[in-house]
């Protein structure tokens, strides 16, 4: 859905469309239009916001005080449905 077009989104409710909006802003455009395959390209759609959104959690100071005190632990997963198979990075 974050791939859709900017007027398309900016149909969705208010919180969906600005939620869809911050995920679209960290996609690499150029990167995933040289994807051919769609599910490559979801997938990396995916893993990049995944990605994403672990950078912005370490550059959080309350998180990363717990990080360092070991009460958390940021890990971030993709799930396969087909497979059944979870990448963790």
């Amino acid at each position: 859905a974050a791939m859709l077009p900017d007027e398309v989104l900016e149909k969705e409710p208010l919180q969906l469309a600005e939620a869809l909006q911050n995920i679209k802003s960290g996609l690499d455009q150029d990167r995933l239009k040289h994807l051919l395959d769609s599910r490559a390209h979801d997938r990396e759609a995916v893993t990049t916001n995944v990605k994403q959104q672990i950078e912005r959690l370490r550059g959080d100071k309350g998180i990363m005080d717990k990080v360092r005190s070991h009460e958390l632990l940021i890990s971030g997963g993709f799930y396969e449905i087909s497979s059944g198979i979870v990448d963790f990075f």
